[in-house]
């Protein structure tokens, strides 16, 4: 008497290697342990949506799930997974899978699995893209509203040793696949009740894809908010803010060691023996009495009227030195009337300037450092905790960070070199092209390519 078949309704996963006897005549050794490495990563995945492996003969691979949106959701985040690990290998070294879901009757003999519904999954696998999955109806019917994912009806097509048509529908793994997924059911599939929420491992994407949007954002406020705080402490120094630090209307005679800093809208004295530095402008001329010194680094308007002292002069000069004796330099040196306390009110003036311009240096150095550690942190706290599409983007921002602050300490050491300088001019380009690319995947729900990229991304 014929032992009793065992029978069993079940959804089935099947995946196989593309072009995997060409890649093991290539390099058999490194195709083998590639294969291992995906083998183990789709293990833990299926494990992690309670499935079964059954079976890994040859370059494929065989597993069952009790529920079918654990089935599809673990065929995606495995597909994401595996794009994520092939972006980091060379063309000729990259493993793509096709994978195939079924739901349908097996027979169930000891662990292994046979029948139509373990065909109509191989054959599904057959029809995907490299990188892709494809689905039977039978799947699409209880999947196409419990998962953030699209779907495109591919038809109804005729498979080997199958003697119905069975209809086949393209997952889509990227952000615009909800709308075609929208569009695939109303175009293909007869009115039923409306969509329901997505489950909880959906939910949890969406919230891990809005956490990595708002790191790049953040970093990107960084910059923007760094700059105009650096634009700000600027707009005060050179005077045109409401702080006229160091800015003189008439005449200032120097009669002791100094620096100026800001306009000086007449002449400018200096007195005997006297060392002054002068930064930013003279209106006016400027008068050096015997044995002074005088440094200029800014603008000149008028002469350099030099009576005995010195003049170093890294600016322009709009008239010419004059050389003269040093006759008449006492009176020369004698401000005029309330000439002491222009001079004052420009000192003090001026060291306001420099207060203000240090208050509006460390805000802008806050407005940039602030965002930017809020966000790697919050990188690093998700990393690990969502799909692995979405860790690729936190290992993405935090090299962006790490990364960034290298080439700003490379590039404030050497900015006394014009590598330096060039290399500070283009940090924030850089900075802007890797948040903006991020943001393009993300957009898509794909996982970032190049992870570990040092460019661009």
């Amino acid at each position: 008497m014929p032992a009793a078949v065992h029978r069993k309704l079940t959804t089935i996963l099947c995946a196989d290697v593309v072009g995997y006897s060409r890649m093991m005549e290539a390099d058999e050794v490194a195709t083998l342990e590639t294969l291992k490495a995906y083998r183990e990563a789709m293990a833990g995945f299926i494990a992690r949506h309670d499935g079964r492996v059954v079976s890994t003969s040859g370059d494929g691979l065989l597993a069952e799930f009790a529920s079918v949106v654990e089935a599809v959701q673990c065929a995606a985040e495995v597909q994401r997974e595996l794009s994520a690990r092939n972006a980091a290998l060379g063309d000729d070294r990259r493993m793509d899978f096709r994978i195939g879901v079924n739901l349908g009757d097996v027979i169930v003999e000891g662990e292994d699995l046979y029948g139509e519904g373990v065909n109509i999954a191989a054959r599904l696998q057959s029809l995907a893209e490299p990188g892709g999955i494809d689905i039977s109806g039978t799947v699409y019917d209880q999947v196409r509203n419990k998962l953030t994912l699209g779907y495109e009806f591919m038809g109804a097509r005729t498979v080997k040793n199958i003697s119905e048509q069975v209809p086949v529908y393209r997952v889509q793994l990227d952000a615009a696949g909800e709308s075609a997924r929208r569009r695939t059911a109303s175009a293909n599939t007869p009115p039923r009740d409306g969509d329901r929420a997505p489950g909880p491992a959906a939910s949890a994407e969406a919230a891990g894809g809005t956490a990595a949007k708002l790191i790049y954002m953040l970093f990107l406020a960084s910059l923007f908010f760094g700059t105009a705080g650096l634009i700000g402490g600027a707009f005060v120094a050179d005077g045109s803010g409401d702080w006229r630090g160091g800015v003189v209307e008439g005449d200032i005679a120097f009669s002791e060691d100094t620096e100026f800093r800001g306009k000086i809208g007449g002449n400018a004295v200096v007195a005997p023996g006297v060392k002054v530095k002068l930064l930013g402008k003279v209106e006016g001329n400027v008068v050096i009495g015997p044995g002074a010194v005088v440094e200029v680094e800014g603008k000149v308007g008028g002469d350099v009227i030099n009576r005995g002292g010195t003049l170093r002069l890294s600016g322009k000069l709009a008239g010419t030195e004059i050389r003269e004796a040093p006759e008449d330099m006492d009176a020369a040196a004698k401000p005029g009337p309330g000439g002491d306390e222009r001079a004052a009110e420009g000192a003090a003036e001026d060291g306001g300037t420099v207060d203000a311009i240090a208050i509006l240096a460390a805000v802008a150095a806050l407005l940039f450092v602030v965002p930017v550690l809020a966000g790697v942190v919050m990188a690093y706290v998700n990393r690990g905790d969502g799909a692995s599409w979405m860790d690729s983007h936190y290992r993405f921002q935090i090299r962006t960070f790490w990364i960034g602050l290298l080439l700003a300490v490379v590039g404030g050491v050497a900015s006394l070199a014009v590598v330096g300088v060039v290399l500070l001019a283009l940090l924030p380009f850089w900075l802007v092209i890797r948040c903006a690319r991020g943001l393009r995947y993300l957009a898509r729900a794909e996982a970032h390519p190049r992870p570990a990229s040092w460019m661009f991304g």
